[in-house]
């Protein structure tokens, strides 16, 4: 079954989305119109996310997941 496209994160002007199989680049006014969630608004900025996964890998790796 296909999943519905999400976004993972935004850099100004794009949204990074990912239907859990394949992930690519989506301008900020389709990600928009499409209806992808979460919000734009919503979503956090590159970094944030980076860093959010390079904590949960160490949380994994410690043991701590």
């Amino acid at each position: 079954m296909e999943k519905r496209p999400r976004g993972l994160y935004r850099s100004p002007g794009w949204a990074y989305v990912t239907d859990g199989v394949e992930a690519f680049d989506v301008r900020e006014s389709d990600y928009r119109a499409k209806g992808y969630k979460p919000d734009y608004d919503r979503l956090p900025s590159r970094q944030d996310y980076d860093t959010d996964v390079a904590a949960r890998m160490t949380a994994e790796k410690d043991g701590n997941a």
